[in-house]
């Protein structure tokens, strides 16, 4: 996991996922892996209110939808945040449409010193807007 973060964020962030990946329950963390192969990655964990799924990172969305039932197969019945980025058209309509989600506000991703190169078309849902 820590691999695939580094792909997609551009740095190593070694004890960010070794932190996510041994979030406590209710909650967890999941990889959908192939031939040894992580194909993408999520966690849910609890939130002041409900649970929030991220990061959420794959390959492309179709891998992030059995990933989004699994992560909210470990809470069922409680509210599920997730801070989802728009450059993820298909990753939107997945959650508005299929899992009859609705935006509750939103924010923007800025810069100071140009965009360092983050795999944006693998990020699916951030930590936090407060992390990243």
């Amino acid at each position: 996991m820590v691999d695939f973060d580094s792909d997609v964020c551009k740095v190593e962030r070694r004890h960010f996922v070794q932190r996510w990946a041994n979030t406590p329950k209710p909650g967890g963390a999941f990889a959908a892996v192939r031939d040894r192969d992580i194909l993408g990655y999520g966690v849910v964990r609890p939130c002041i209110e409900g649970h929030m799924i991220g990061p959420l990172y794959a390959l492309n969305t179709a891998i992030t939808q059995p990933l989004l039932l699994t992560l909210s197969s470990l809470v069922p019945d409680k509210t599920i945040y997730i801070d989802a980025l728009e450059e993820n058209p298909s990753f939107i309509q997945l959650l508005s449409q299929d899992l009859q989600m609705e935006p509750v506000f939103e924010s923007v991703r800025m810069y100071n010193k140009g965009d360092p190169g983050i795999l944006r078309q693998k990020m699916f849902a951030i930590s936090s807007v407060d992390t990243g």
